[in-house]
């Protein structure tokens, strides 16, 4: 049985150096929301953590997606001294619902090293069964969707395999499995278990198989020379024939391919390989190679040993987003021990987004990684528990959700474009869009006409950085010619925030002065009504200005972090911007208070924290149009929830809530309200 596993038990739980809390939102978009953009979490990192809690040695080594959802994971298990072919079904949440061990009787042991998935259900395993007191055979065998053994092939007597390490179900039926007959050997079998053609090239093992869009296979893995080792990846075509080879890292050092996938441009290799020389293995880094259709070399990438220390890539996916998502072993300096496992994401140029680790994990195997339908993803593998005294056990790590910087409302294909500099930082409500990198970096929505409201509000997040005073755009919607149509800018230099709006007859402003230095985040927001402009900082309506004209629009984009004229890198916007969202309502069409207190969209309000600041307590005014239920809380800074006022039903009508700061400390907060029908937020600061 899986359980969640606890803080004694060596690992997992015990190195997470970032935040595992989900982000929370504080735009709610209605039926006026034109886009909302905000990163909810971009960089997944490890979740939780399943280990079947047996006293026998048991391994995962690879794993499929079932039709209906659960997992199918292929793996060994020890049963009266003798490993046996494992079978599991495993539903998400990690409880197993069934278990199957095979084993051959001829074979002295025997070891799964791969699962695969027929259209019809059929479940294939395949792995080492070494016949009596031979080291080498290869077996595959037929499993139903019961789990019965149907049929079982023992390719050591019928084909010589000596090593089989990786199996595919290809699309035209048939069977490809992949490993060592005397040298690197991809083989075809029809699902009765008989050879259709056979592949072989000078290389020592292959270690994946996939299929290509064009009907082909890719194959990769290492030639095992002396002292060293090279890269391998084979183009086979559907009838056995090559398309073509190509042997990478020749160069008197260890090197190798583990796996591969398609992309848009030809295919990604993850692989291994230390520098020239260093014949013991101790330097040993993720490699990354891709090719094009043609197998020419178009990228070539390490990572250095400075990101992991002594690593090795074992499986690789390409995120939703279209990233790749890697994760592999991590090795002590010296020996054949791992003591982590990592988890790295790259973009489209194999540059690093986001790295996560975990250690303390004894001898470990991270063998397969498969997404999930919620945007997470689920790592297959083993370790051992030596303080338990058991040799091996089969682990799951489940990740946190993985999105990018994204629109809630895509129907109107506000998709993100990204130029420049760009990485994400830890915000208010989840992680933002940095832009702090001194070369800049901005996103663009493409334009369109539902960004060309005759009304509208617009809201943003952001923080300046306090290291580099300049001026910026916060956010911008862009004419052709550079000119914005309207945009919410800071200035750190002058200490000034304001809104603006291009008009047929010119520009037209509203500017106040503020302290931008103090590394705080802000809340900004501008609005028109056809009539007036107004700017609302940090929550409180601070100023207006009659408009008599209509503003002007032309086939520029919508900008977050930049400046108007976005070729004047001196006027680039530094600093964080957490969300951003613009609406074709005014604010004075779902209340001001008292030209206070911003209603952010919703028909609810905070409408006063007093005193503002408070020591320690303050009370909270809310005011709410129908009876409902509602959640009133307190976050800090980087958006985590640490303290709950109210939780219920509440009648219509003004309210008042005690905050009590006794057990928090000095600094900035936000308290939320939240019901089924919006939300509001209201900053307050703590001061002792």
């Amino acid at each position: 049985m899986f359980r969640l596993i606890n803080l004694s038990i060596l690992f997992f739980l015990l190195s997470f150096t970032n935040s595992l809390s989900q982000p929370i939102a504080p735009f709610e978009p209605d039926e006026t929301t034109l886009g909302l953009w905000h990163l909810e979490t971009l960089n997944p990192q490890f979740d939780e953590a399943f280990i079947l809690d047996e006293d026998n040695p048991i391994w995962f080594r690879s794993a499929v997606r079932a039709q209906n959802g659960n997992f199918l994971v292929g793996g060994g298990v020890v049963i009266d001294d003798t490993s046996r072919f494992l079978l599991l079904e495993i539903e998400p949440d990690g409880r197993i619902i069934r278990r199957n061990d095979y084993e051959l009787e001829s074979a002295s042991s025997n070891i799964c090293q791969d699962i695969a998935l027929m259209e019809d259900g059929i479940i294939i395993l395949v792995g080492d069964a070494p016949l009596g007191d031979s080291p080498f055979g290869g077996w595959m065998g037929m499993i139903n969707n019961e789990g019965h053994l149907i049929s079982s092939h023992n390719l050591y007597e019928n084909a010589q395999m000596l090593f089989l390490r990786t199996v595919l179900s290809s699309s035209d039926g048939s069977i490809l499995v992949g490993g060592r007959k005397r040298n690197f050997n991809v083989s075809n079998y029809s699902i009765e278990g008989e050879l259709i053609w056979e592949f072989n090239n000078i290389a020592s093992i292959c270690e994946d198989i996939i299929q290509t869009s064009d009907g082909s296979y890719i194959a990769v893995g290492f030639e095992q020379n002396v002292a060293d080792s090279y890269g391998f990846i084979s183009k086979i075509r559907n009838n056995g024939d090559i398309g073509w080879n190509c042997q990478y890292g020749q160069d008197e050092r260890i090197a190798g391919f583990s796996s591969a996938i398609e992309i848009e441009s030809g295919y990604l290799c993850l692989g291994y390989h230390t520098p020239p020389r260093s014949y013991d293995g101790s330097n040993t880094n993720i490699w990354l190679v891709t090719f094009d259709f043609e197998g020419n070399i178009t990228n070539d990438v390490t990572i250095e040993r400075d990101v992991f220390g002594r690593c090795f890539g074992s499986s690789i996916i390409e995120a939703n987003d279209g990233n790749f998502i890697i994760t592999g072993l991590i090795h002590a300096e010296r020996g054949r021990n791992s003591d982590g496992i990592l988890l790295l994401k790259v973009n489209s140029d194999l540059e690093i987004i986001s790295t996560e680790s975990i250690f303390d994990v004894e001898s470990s195997l991270v063998s397969s990684m498969l997404p999930n339908p919620d945007n997470t993803y689920t790592i297959f593998g083993s370790a051992n528990q030596l303080e338990r005294d058991v040799f091996e056990s089969g682990f799951l790590l489940k990740t946190t959700t993985d999105y990018a910087w994204y629109s809630d409302h895509s129907d109107n294909t506000n998709n993100l474009h990204t130029e420049g500099i760009i990485s994400f930082s830890e915000g208010v409500f989840g992680d933002a869009l940095d832009l702090s990198n001194q070369r800049g970096g901005v996103v663009f929505i493409p334009d369109n006409e539902t960004l060309r409201p005759e009304q509208f509000r617009i809201e943003a997040w952001f923080r300046m950085d306090s290291e580099n005073p300049h001026e910026g755009a916060v956010v911008s919607k862009l004419i052709e010619d550079g000119f914005p149509s309207f945009q919410l800018y800071a200035n750190s230099i002058q200490g000034k925030v304001g809104f603006e709006i291009t008009t047929e007859e010119g520009g037209e402003f509203i500017e106040i002065d503020t302290n931008l230095n103090n590394s705080d985040w802000h809340y900004i927001a501008g609005d028109f009504n056809g009539e007036r402009i107004r700017l609302i900082w940090d929550g409180n309506l601070v100023g207006t200005e009659e408009i008599n004209s209509t503003v002007i629009y032309s086939d520029g984009p919508f900008v977050i972090g930049g400046d108007a004229d976005f070729a004047r890198s001196d006027l680039q916007f530094y600093g964080l911007i957490d969300e951003v969202m613009i609406s074709n309502t005014p604010f004075d069409q779902v209340g001001v208070q008292n030209e206070q207190g911003i209603v952010l969209p919703a028909d609810l309000s905070i409408i006063d924290v007093f005193p503002n600041p408070f020591n320690p307590e303050a009370t909270i005014s809310i005011s709410f149009p129908k009876a409902d239920n509602i959640e009133l809380v307190v976050f800090n800074l980087q958006g985590r929830r640490i303290h709950k006022i109210l939780s219920g039903g509440i009648n219509a009508g003004q309210h008042n809530f005690l905050l009590n700061g006794r057990n928090l400390n000095t600094g900035i907060y936000f308290v939320r309200m939240e019901s089924g029908t919006g939300s509001a937020t209201k900053k307050v600061t703590l001061l002792k």
